[in-house]
């Protein structure tokens, strides 16, 4: 697994820990006012986590298989250019040089 996939899915669950804790504190005492000032603590901190754990997932889904795959299939698409000075095709230098012997 990525480093940052496991960051984001360790940030992801503790986020959702931390919405179920709120819910919890928030039905066990909803009359104390200092049970709402932890739970709306809890709950943004629930977001802070949910928002970074996106942001690490968002890089990851750009990379797909195919991407690397159609790059090089439209350098394939035509035929590409000699390379070696002693091709067909490819134009010689102007300077006479000597016949090449058969082995």
């Amino acid at each position: 697994m990525p480093d940052t996939l496991l960051k984001a899915l360790v940030l992801m669950r503790a986020s959702t820990l931390l919405g179920a804790a709120f819910l919890v504190l928030a039905l066990a005492q909803p009359s104390t006012p200092t049970t709402l000032v932890a739970g709306a603590a809890i709950l943004a901190t629930a977001g802070l986590l949910a928002t970074v754990s996106l942001a690490l997932q968002a890089p990851a889904s750009e990379l797909t298989v195919g991407s690397r795959s159609h790059q090089h299939r439209e350098v394939l698409s035509s035929m590409p250019a000699p390379r070696h000075p002693n091709t067909a095709g490819r134009p010689r230098t102007r300077a006479p040089s000597l016949p090449e012997t058969a082995a």
